[in-house]
């Protein structure tokens, strides 16, 4: 396919396709429900952490009474995170207890290196960066 070309294909789920979007990597995953997907992954090393980007259309609702205004049509976006490798996923939610519980190894550093970059665990750069930091222990 030539450059500027657009042309509109589907992945076929196969656990040994992978994914590069730019500088973004995805994976063919199975996750703890048993749904199959592609994650997009953000760190790797000892611990890994994987996001699963989703997105749903919320139809146009018309406001039955006179005390609010109708909700347009929307695309509604989320992102999932999960630690483990592609066969052997754990959810994970970004609250700093969860995330320190996983680094538990290196408690001390973590906790200096947390203060110090003043992570913010609800910000994703802030948690892949953590992790990134973890990993280079």
């Amino acid at each position: 396919m030539k450059t500027g070309e657009e042309k509109t294909g589907q992945l076929q789920k196969n656990k040994n396709v992978r994914v590069k979007l730019g500088n973004r990597n995805f994976e063919y995953a199975k996750l703890p429900d048993g749904s199959e997907v592609f994650l997009e992954k953000l760190a790797e090393g000892s611990l890994n952490l994987w996001a699963n980007h989703t997105s749903k259309f919320r139809e146009a609702k018309k406001n039955e009474s006179s005390y609010g205004s109708d909700k347009p049509a929307a695309f509604m976006s989320s992102i999932e995170y999960y630690t483990g490798t592609p066969g052997s996923l754990s959810a994970l939610k970004l609250r700093k207890k969860d995330v320190l519980d996983l680094m538990s190894e290196h408690s001390k550093e973590i906790k200096d290196y947390v203060k110090k970059a003043r992570t913010k665990f609800n910000n994703q750069d802030d948690v892949v960066a953590l992790f990134r930091h973890y990993n280079n222990l």
